[in-house]
């Protein structure tokens, strides 16, 4: 599993329960069942713990941000199956995916950059709302019954 740089990090540290910065056998195994055979109140809470940076029982707009800024924004399709993605080969243009010629890549690359900066913006406003911060009842709270785009943005990435 090739996780984008601090996606990858905070997986390992929540995994990493003696934070010894090495995985135990027990520590993995209990990791795995953690991320691929809990319930949606468990994933939730899994979801909410990578966002909590400080491990303060609570995430702002700017944990949502700093997180969802490194989610890709596009996923390749090679052969039929979708793989790891690569940025600054291949962007996405008019719906489709498509690879930009060696005198426009950076161009192209900024504009959906900026786009996506725009479209984190809004659904960081659509999920907290008039909230400078949740906890971890609220935050479920709001995937539940106002948006789920914070939690499935980062419940997808493989």
């Amino acid at each position: 599993m090739s996780l984008p740089g601090i996606i990858g990090e905070r997986c390992f540290n929540l995994i990493d329960r003696d934070r010894d910065g090495v995985l135990s056998v027990t520590e993995f195994q209990n990791g795995l069942a953690r991320f691929f055979c809990s319930t949606f109140e468990e994933k939730v809470g899994l979801i909410f713990d990578l966002y909590d940076f400080d491990e303060d029982g609570c995430m702002n707009g700017e944990d949502i941000k700093t997180m969802l800024s490194h989610v890709p924004l596009t996923q390749v399709l090679e052969a039929g199956n979708v793989t790891s993605p690569k940025e600054g080969k291949y962007t996405r243009g008019g719906g489709s995916l498509y690879v930009c010629d060696d005198n426009n890549w950076g161009r192209v690359l900024f504009l959906d950059r900026l786009q996506s900066q725009e479209e984190l913006a809004f659904h960081i406003q659509k999920f907290m709302g008039d909230k400078s911060v949740v906890n971890k009842a609220e935050f479920t709270h709001i995937t539940e019954t106002v948006s789920s785009t914070v939690f499935l943005c980062v419940s997808q990435v493989r």
